[in-house]
């Protein structure tokens, strides 16, 4: 298992620009079409795999016109309360690329919520090629729940090629009972 996760680390770095959902249903129209093309014009059927490979070619212009990411961080606070809002912000800042989305996805102890994982979409921030998004979290139990790893998606300007990174995390959260009836009068 640890072999296989480590061959998928090392072809994600390998092939930076990965298809989209789009891309998919777009490729999967391509089908029917090559089944009408070669029954109405049989000597005309290299015209679905030249789509085909228009489609390729285009999901890699647009991988490319995403650009980098230059830096990312996962923040999370050190402390918070059994049934108290939790927020876990994503910041994103980009070399250079012209984004349609961007998105990450948290992997975290299922004692925080959300049954261990967390994805949430990013906005524009208001600094030049930064996105930003944040997340609130009930914690559910008491503890420590460590935040163990982290990706970041983005997607070029047609929505066809997206480019990824990922990043392990090294943070805790420690969960404590809940102590605001005490506290309050």
């Amino acid at each position: 298992m640890a072999e296989s996760s480590s061959l998928l680390q090392r072809l994600s770095r390998q092939l930076p620009i990965v298809p989209t959902e789009r891309a998919a249903w777009m490729m999967a129209a391509f089908a029917p079409v090559a089944v009408v093309i070669a029954a109405l014009a049989p000597g005309l059927w290299v015209i679905a795999p030249l789509l085909a490979l228009l489609l390729i070619g285009l999901i890699l212009v647009d991988g490319a016109l995403a650009g980098r990411v230059s830096e990312w961080a996962v923040a999370a606070p050190g402390d918070t309360e059994v049934g108290q809002a939790t927020d876990i912000s994503v910041a994103a800042r980009f070399a250079r690329g012209s984004i349609r989305q961007a998105t990450a996805a948290i992997a975290l102890d299922p004692r925080l919520g959300f049954e261990g994982r967390a994805i949430l979409p990013l906005a524009p921030a208001a600094a030049a090629s930064s996105y930003a998004g944040a997340l609130s979290l009930t914690p559910e139990r008491r503890g420590t729940a460590p935040i163990s790893h982290a990706w970041l998606r983005w997607t070029g300007p047609m929505g066809l090629g997206a480019r990824q990174s990922d990043k392990s995390l090294d943070q805790e959260v420690r969960i404590w009972p809940d102590l605001s009836p005490v506290r309050s009068k």
